[in-house]
């Protein structure tokens, strides 16, 4: 079990990076700067930066209404089990 605990947030920092160059417009540069997973593994927080910052805003609603997409395609993408959400 450490092994997935300290794979998984990189697992997920890959898949988020990803992700977001497939979804996104590409009018902002968004960086994936980490994953933070809960002690319980039930929830997971991707931590990003924007470039210009204030796009950040925008960029936040926009990854919001897309997290069952990014639920999907981590399904798709990756064997890890039950995913944290």
């Amino acid at each position: 079990m450490p092994y997935r605990k300290e794979k998984l947030p990189e697992i997920l920092k890959q898949l988020a990076a990803e992700f977001i160059e497939i979804e996104s417009s590409g009018a902002s540069l968004v960086t994936i700067t980490g994953a933070d997973i809960s002690d319980n593994q039930r929830s997971v927080k991707i931590l990003f930066t924007v470039l210009p910052e204030d796009k950040e805003k925008v960029v936040g609603e926009f990854l919001n209404r897309k997290r069952s997409d990014f639920l999907a395609f981590i399904e798709k993408k990756a064997r890890i089990g039950r995913m944290p959400h």
